[in-house]
């Protein structure tokens, strides 16, 4: 999963810690400074912010930093390390951030499933 989207996800779920708030600012801002307040991806970004656990949101905001080519930008990268850093540095930090990183694909009739982090596979409860 990209280090932005990561970074950003990983922000909003620990916004009750000044510094990891502060750490995001700094984000929000370049992101801003970078493509403009009324860009999609500042957009992206926002409506993300208002829904954090909604997929649609998720994937536009990926889509938005796709399209920008945000994982280009060496600053952005470093203030992205620099969020997630912070949010590991929390006692419940890296389990939040292993959570988000988790990613699961599945394609075709044959259900072939790549990912990353902690996976389990087996039947769903519903």
């Amino acid at each position: 999963m990209d280090i932005l989207l990561t970074a950003i996800l990983g922000a909003l779920a620990k916004l009750s810690d000044t510094a990891v708030r502060d750490a995001y600012q700094a984000l929000k801002g370049l992101i801003r400074k970078k493509f403009g307040t009324d860009s999609g991806l500042s957009e992206a970004v926002d409506a993300v912010e208002k829904k954090p656990d909604s997929r649609a949101r998720q994937d536009m905001l990926k889509e938005e930093l796709t399209e920008g080519q945000a994982g280009a930008d060496d600053e952005l990268l470093t203030a992205a390390r620099a969020v997630i850093d912070t949010v590991r540095n929390l006692p419940d930090g890296q389990g939040v951030i292993q959570k988000i990183q988790v990613t699961q694909n599945i394609r075709g009739d044959r259900n072939i499933v790549t990912g990353t982090g902690d996976i389990q596979i087996g039947p769903t409860s519903n």
